[in-house]
């Protein structure tokens, strides 16, 4: 629930949100809102609380609707406003810096919400910025990140535009204040304030300019700290001195939409997977091009830890091992697999995903030699060209075959079937007979070049 002296959230959204409270508040007794408390206010709560989740690399923490110490209230649930607590993306940071390995797996945070209030947001944001000095920390911009959103979001090493219609910005400070004296004075009521002589700006009046800029001095005071976030934030993403304190004052509080965001710095990359491959819309091959191929390598490097491991242990995996099951056996090379391969975005970056199915199978087999495996990394890596491997698996798999046939004739031998005598042809080392018409040009060829006739059995 909204109810900080201070605010940070996104122009308009706060008459919006006072007017469905409001509304919602007017008759309390409705069916609708008695079905809301009986039936679904457990489950809307539960979603509003758990933002946590991990499986088994990465963390995701979800930060939707108004953010504030205590979280939303029953009305703000009611009215579809949602709503997250500081305390637990405060809980959440501690969790992920626990549940998560900072060498394969990152914190996601997936963030939608126009802000919030002043009281708890720079104690979620040291959270926040204490995780992300052992831990990689990305944010997900889904449709918007205002006011108390971009301080939180300023925390992270990446911040992902979803959407190229997603909006960010809003770096500015409100009063939550309403005036509410002429309705006290229909009702005959009136107010009336004393401080003590030494202390007048406790409690100043807004109706007065002497009481306005006391509040103001106040809004300044929270807005330089809230400048200075974004600014330690973006400094460590892009570099000392990408976003400076005239660039955010030049916003003067508006929200950009992603493009202009990232013109400026407040944005890093722009995802719209409808336009990928095409030429259009925004790359983002060039920025996460290394990244891809770090995944790849580290994917890469589990895959060769798990085949020493299991070669140490004699395990047998035969040539029948393909990437599905070898996926379902390590979780962590998953992960790490569709890590990659959802990274890898833009044309040149998905034919990683082939090459990677190609060559590793031969990384798990024992049934092909060190150099193949080798080999097999090479292309992984991007220094040898995928046809290379084709070509020399074929070779091998050529050996392997004329070796299994040169055992299996010296066990069994290959005498000849006499045909029927109204046949004319040959018997093959399989048995089946043959006839001129079953040959292939370029056997005929052959035989006709070693002086073999054609009609002669075969074997040898």
């Amino acid at each position: 629930m909204l109810n900080g002296e201070y605010l940070l959230v996104k122009k308009g959204f706060l008459v919006e949100y006072a007017m469905k409270r409001f509304n919602a508040r007017k008759n309390p007794d409705s069916e609708e809102y008695r079905d809301f408390s009986a039936n679904r206010f457990e489950q809307a709560l539960a979603y509003a609380r758990n933002i946590y989740s991990f499986d088994g690399v990465n963390a995701t923490i979800r930060i939707e609707g108004p953010m504030s110490v205590d979280g939303p209230d029953i009305c703000d649930l009611f009215c579809g406003l949602g709503g997250c607590s500081y305390i637990d993306i405060f809980d959440a940071a501690e969790k992920a810096a626990v549940d998560v390995n900072p060498d394969i797996g990152e914190v996601i945070i997936k963030m939608n919400t126009p802000g919030g209030t002043v009281n708890g947001c720079d104690t979620a944001f040291q959270a926040l910025w204490k995780l992300s000095e052992t831990h990689q920390i990305v944010v997900w911009n889904t449709g918007l990140i205002a006011s108390a959103g971009q301080w939180l979001a300023s925390a992270a090493h990446k911040i992902i535009a979803k959407t190229p219609v997603a909006f960010q910005g809003s770096i500015g400070v409100v009063l939550n204040f309403f005036d509410y004296s002429g309705m006290l004075e229909d009702f005959g009521i009136e107010e009336i304030t004393i401080t003590n002589f030494e202390s007048p700006d406790k409690w100043p009046d807004l109706k007065t300019e002497k009481g306005k800029d006391v509040v103001i001095e106040e809004l300044n005071a929270i807005y330089d700290v809230f400048r200075r976030r974004v600014i330690q934030g973006r400094d460590r993403a892009l570099g000392s001195g990408k976003v400076t304190a005239e660039t955010i004052d030049g916003l003067r509080g508006r929200v950009l939409i992603a493009e202009k965001a990232m013109e400026i710095g407040l944005t890093d990359i722009i995802e719209d997977s409808s336009t990928q491959g095409s030429g259009d819309g925004v790359s983002t091959l060039d920025a996460d091009g290394p990244e891809v191929q770090a995944n790849i390598d580290k994917y890469n490097s589990i895959i060769q830890r798990e085949d020493e491991e299991n070669e140490n242990e004699g395990t047998e995996r035969g040539n029948n091992m393909d990437l599905t099951k070898l996926l379902e056996d390590n979780p962590k090379a998953k992960a790490q697999y569709v890590d990659a391969i959802a990274t890898a975005r833009e044309e040149g970056a998905q034919s990683l995903r082939a090459v990677v199915d190609k060559a590793v199978p031969f990384l798990q087999s024992e049934n092909y030699p060190v150099a193949i495996k080798n080999l097999a990394v090479d292309v992984v890596k991007g220094s040898v060209d995928p046809m290379a491997l084709t070509s020399a698996v074929a070779a091998v798999d050529a050996v392997s075959e004329n070796k299994a046939s040169a055992a299996a004739e010296k066990e069994t031998g290959s005498a000849p079937e006499t045909p029927p005598a109204s046949a004319t042809g040959s018997v093959d080392k399989r048995g089946k007979i043959e006839t001129p018409e079953d040959y292939p040009v370029s056997v005929a060829a052959l035989r006709h070049a070693q002086g073999i006739p054609v009609e002669q059995t075969g074997g040898a």
